[in-house]
C-alpha cells in the first residue's frame, strides 16, 4: 500500500465529505499517483461489450413456427465447454434483433439455430463493428442443375477414331506389330502382341482379346481402342506400361478385365485411359503430368496413385469403385457416383463433387488438399476423416447447400486450419479435434448429427442418397428457463478512495450463470443468480449488493435466497430489497467472512499462499439468489451490463460503495457526486469474463498478469485476453 498516497486522498475526501467546493479535489493528482498512469478518458475496464444481432432462420414453414436462436462463445456442437451467451426466438416473417454481451476477446459468435422440429445447425459469423448480421435461409438455384463442371479442360474431351481403311487384322500367324501401322481383332484372340517399341501404333478391338503377355509397352502415339462390343481379358498378371500421348480406351458396351481376372496394373505416362464400358483392374500409376483417366462407365479398380498434377475424371454417368486412392497435385472431379474404400488427398491435391452428385468413402486422410462440392452433392465418409499437415479447404459453390457427412473427424496437428465455406452443411458425430483446427466461414454449417439432418439429398443414379427423414415441427413451449452459462468474476480492493496495493482479492465473488424465465419470447418474469464467494482479502467486515439500474423497487416482487445468508446490515423491504433506493438494490451478503465460515473478519481468506504461517484455505460458499418480478421485463433491464455489483465496507450507514468503474453509486453511499466524478474513469472494482484466477495476497495484478497495464493504456484495443495470461507463480492456489 502507498500509505502517502492513502493519507492524501483519505484527508482531501474528508474535506469533500464536509461540504467544500469540488475543486477542491485534484483529480490530476489522483491520475498521478494512481498505479497505472495514462489511463483513457472513458475507458470502461469490463473486457466486455455489448453487440447488436440479426438473426434470420432458415424457415420452411412460411412464419408458422418459431425457431429458437442461441448464441455461444465456441460451437455447441463440437465442444462441450461452450458456454451459452443468449437466447431469442423467431421467424422468417421476424427475424430475431436483439444486444447481447461478449468478452472483447472474442472475434467471432457462434449461432445455434434449433428447428421447431428440433434440429440443430450452428454458424460461425465473424463480429464486425459491434454488429452480427446471420442469414440460415436456403437458396436455391433457379438454372436447372448441371452435372456437367465448366472447369473441365478442352484436353478432356477425348472421342474414339473410327475404324480406318488400311486397318490390319490380327490373327495367331501374326503378333508383331509394327510403327505406323493400324490393326484389328475381330474374332477371338488368345496370344501376347508384341508392340517391340514400335511407336504410332492403333489396335482396335471389337471381338475378344485373351492376353497372355506378362507386359506390355505403349510407346508414344500408340493406341488400344476397344469397341463395338469388344473385350480384354488377362489370365495373368499383366503390366501395361502407357507412355507419351498414347492412350487406352474402353467404348459403351466392351469391357476390360473380369472380376475374377483382375490383376492388370497399368503405369500412365502422359497418356490417356478411358472407360466407357466395364473395367476390373488392380492398379494404375501415373508420376507424369498430362495424364486423363476418365471413366463414364463402370470402373472397379484396387488402388489409383498418382503423385503429380493429372486429371481423374468420374465423369457423367460414371460408376467408380477403388479400395485405394491416393493423389497429390491431382484434380479429382467427380461427375457421377464414386465409392473408394480410402482417399488420400495430399497436398496440391483437388477433389470437385458436381451438383447432384456423390463421393462415398470408409476412410479420408487430407493433407493441404482442397474438396469442393457443388449443389445437393454429398461427400460421406462411413468411418473416420484425418486432416493433418498443411491446410485443408472444405468449401461450395453454387447457391444451394451441399454436405459433407462423417462419422469421426480428427487432426493430429491442429494449428493448420481446415476451413469450410460456401452453402455447405456439415455433419459429424465424433471430433478428435481441438477448436483451433477447424473454421467455418459463413454461411457454412455444422449440424448436430443426432438430431437428423438438415437437407434431403435423394438417392439417384448418382449419389446414394442421406436417408432424410422429414421432422415434425412443434412451437417452442412457454415458460421456459434458459440459463446463461457463461460466467464473469468481480473482484475489489477495499481502500476506495484510496488506490491500496490492486492485488483485487479483498472480496472475489463469481457469477456463475443466469437463470432467465421467459413466459414469452422476450419477456422474463424471474432471474436466478448463481453467485460463488470466492475469497476475502479485506480485513475488516465487508459485504455485497447488486444495483438493477434498469428496474426500481416496485417492479420486484419477492427476493429469495437458496441458503441463509448474513444480511443483519441491511434494512430490508418486505419484498427483499433494500429500503431507501431508487433502484432495485439485491443484497448479497454484508459480511462476506462469516458467508465463507469465518467470525473473525481480520483474517484473510482463499488469498495467501506463499505464507504457510497466514494461510486460511476455506471452501467457496455457492449461492442462489432468485428475484421475481412484478411484470414481466425485458431482458435488457436485467442482464449483466445493468447488475451494478459493488462491495461494502464496513458497517455504517451511508457506507462506503465500492462499485465497477462509470457505474453510480446508490443512494446509500456516502461518497458525494464531485469524488464519484473525480474517481469514475479509475478501478477499484472490475469485472473479468470467466472464472477469474486473482492476484496472491499482497501482489499487484499488475505482477500477476504482466498484460494487464498495456491493455488498460491501449483503451482495451491490445492484450484484450490479459487475463488468460498470468504469471502462475504470482496467482492464489488453494493448498
Amino acid at each position: 500500500m502507498n500509505y502517502k498516497i492513502f493519507i492524501y486522498v483519505l484527508a482531501v475526501a474528508m474535506v469533500i465529505f464536509t461540504g467544500c467546493h469540488k475543486d477542491v479535489f485534484d483529480s490530476e493528482a489522483l491520475g498521478r499517483d494512481y498505479f497505472i498512469e495514462n489511463i483513457p478518458e472513458g475507458f470502461d475496464w469490463t473486457s466486455s461489450s455489448s453487440i447488436q444481432v440479426e438473426i434470420t432462420p432458415s424457415d420452411n414453414y412460411a412464419g408458422t413456427y418459431l425457431y429458437t436462436i442461441d448464441f455461444f462463445d465456441k460451437n455447441p456442437i463440437a465442444d462441450s465447454s461452450a458456454n451459452l451467451l443468449g437466447s431469442g426466438w423467431c421467424s422468417g416473417k421476424q427475424p430475431l434483433k436483439k444486444s447481447i454481451i461478449i468478452s472483447d476477446a472474442q472475434a467471432d459468435l457462434f449461432v445455434c439455430q434449433t428447428t421447431p422440429g428440433g434440429r440443430r445447425s450452428v454458424m460461425q459469423v465473424p463480429i464486425e463493428n459491434n454488429r452480427v448480421i446471420c442469414n440460415f435461409s436456403r437458396a436455391i438455384d433457379n438454372v436447372a442443375q448441371n452435372r456437367t463442371l465448366s472447369l473441365l479442360a478442352n484436353s478432356d474431351e477425348f472421342e474414339i477414331p473410327e475404324i480406318p481403311a488400311d486397318v490390319i487384322e490380327i490373327t495367331g500367324k501374326n503378333n508383331r506389330l509394327e510403327s505406323g501401322r493400324n490393326y484389328i481383332i475381330r474374332g477371338e484372340y488368345t496370344g501376347e502382341l508384341n508392340f517391340n517399341n514400335e511407336k504410332n501404333i492403333s489396335l482396335y478391338v471389337t471381338g475378344i482379346w485373351n492376353n497372355t503377355a506378362k507386359s506390355t509397352k505403349l510407346e508414344v502415339n500408340t493406341n488400344i481402342y476397344v469397341i463395338n462390343n469388344g473385350k480384354i481379358f488377362s489370365r495373368e498378371e499383366w503390366d501395361i506400361q502407357v507412355y507419351s500421348n498414347s492412350n487406352l480406351a474402353i467404348a459403351k458396351g466392351c469391357q476390360f478385365g473380369d472380376k475374377d481376372h483382375d490383376d492388370i496394373s497399368i503405369r500412365l505416362n502422359s497418356g490417356i485411359f478411358l472407360n466407357e464400358g466395364l473395367v476390373y483392374m488392380e492398379d494404375i500409376y501415373t508420376d507424369q503430368s498430362n495424364t486423363l483417366i476418365k471413366n463414364s462407365g463402370e470402373f472397379h479398380l484396387d488402388k489409383l496413385e498418382a503423385t503429380t498434377a493429372i486429371t481423374i475424371n468420374n465423369a457423367d454417368g460414371g460408376k467408380l469403385y477403388i479400395e485405394e486412392l491416393e493423389i497429390g497435385n491431382a484434380t479429382f472431379i467427380n461427375q457421377c457416383y464414386a465409392e473408394i474404400e480410402e482417399m488420400e488427398l495430399n497436398y496440391g491435391s483437388s477433389l470437385t463433387i458436381a451438383s447432384g452428385c456423390a463421393v462415398k468413402c470408409e476412410k479420408l486422410n487430407v493433407n493441404g488438399a482442397k474438396i469442393t462440392l457443388a449443389s445437393n452433392s454429398l461427400l460421406e465418409v462411413t468411418d473416420e476423416a484425418e486432416f493433418k499437415g498443411a491446410a485443408s479447404s472444405i468449401g461450395r459453390t453454387g447457391s444451394d447447400f451441399a454436405l459433407f457427412k462423417t462419422r469421426k473427424i480428427k487432426s493430429n496437428e491442429y494449428w493448420q486450419f481446415l476451413t469450410f465455406s460456401g452453402q455447405l452443411y456439415v455433419e459429424w458425430e465424433k471430433i478428435e479435434s481441438k477448436s483451433q483446427f477447424y473454421k467455418f466461414i459463413p454461411p457454412a454449417q455444422l449440424v448436430d448429427s443426432k438430431k437428423g439432418s438438415l437437407i434431403d439429398i435423394p438417392a439417384s443414379e448418382c449419389s446414394q442418397g442421406n436417408d432424410y427423414q422429414p421432422e415434425e415441427p412443434e412451437e417452442p413451449e412457454f415458460p421456459r428457463q434458459v440459463t446463461l452459462t457463461k460466467s464473469y468474476t468481480f473482484a475489489s480492493e477495499d481502500l476506495y478512495p484510496s488506490p491500496g496495493d490492486f492485488d483485487m482479492n479483498d472480496i472475489v465473488l463469481g457469477m456463475d450463470s443466469v437463470t432467465y424465465n421467459y413466459v414469452e419470447k422476450d419477456r422474463i418474469s424471474y432471474m436466478i443468480w448463481h453467485c460463488t464467494l470466492r475469497a476475502v482479502g479485506a480485513t475488516r467486515q465487508s459485504g455485497a449488493a447488486i444495483q438493477l439500474d434498469g428496474l426500481k423497487d416496485e417492479n420486484i416482487q419477492k427476493v429469495t435466497y437458496s441458503k441463509e445468508l448474513s444480511l443483519g446490515n441491511f434494512n430490508i423491504n418486505s419484498n427483499g430489497t433494500e429500503s431507501k433506493q431508487t433502484y432495485a438494490v439485491v443484497p448479497l451478503f454484508d459480511n462476506a467472512h462469516r458467508t465463507l465460515g469465518c467470525d473473525n473478519t481480520s483474517t484473510i481468506l482463499n488469498a495467501i499462499s506463499k505464507s504457510p504461517q497466514w494461510i486460511n484455505d476455506v471452501p467457496f460458499n455457492s449461492f442462489d439468489v432468485k428475484i421475481e418480478c412484478t411484470s414481466p421485463v425485458e431482458e435488457l433491464a436485467i442482464r449483466i451490463d445493468n447488475m451494478n455489483y459493488f462491495a461494502i465496507i464496513g458497517t455504517k450507514t451511508p457506507r462506503t460503495e465500492i462499485h465497477l468503474p462509470h457505474y453510480n453509486h446508490t443512494d446509500l453511499s456516502n461518497a458525494p457526486k464531485v469524488l464519484q466524478e473525480v474517481t469514475k474513469d479509475y478501478m477499484w472494482t472490475i469485472r473479468v469474463p470467466g472464472i477469474f484466477r486473482y492476484s496472491h495476497e499482497w501482489t499487484s495484478i499488475l505482477e500477476a498478469y504482466p498484460e494487464f497495464k498495456p491493455w488498460v493504456q491501449s483503451g482495451g484495443n491490445s492484450n484484450k485476453e490479459w487475463y488468460n495470461n498470468p504469471i502462475e507463480e504470482n496467482l492464489y492456489r488453494k493448498k
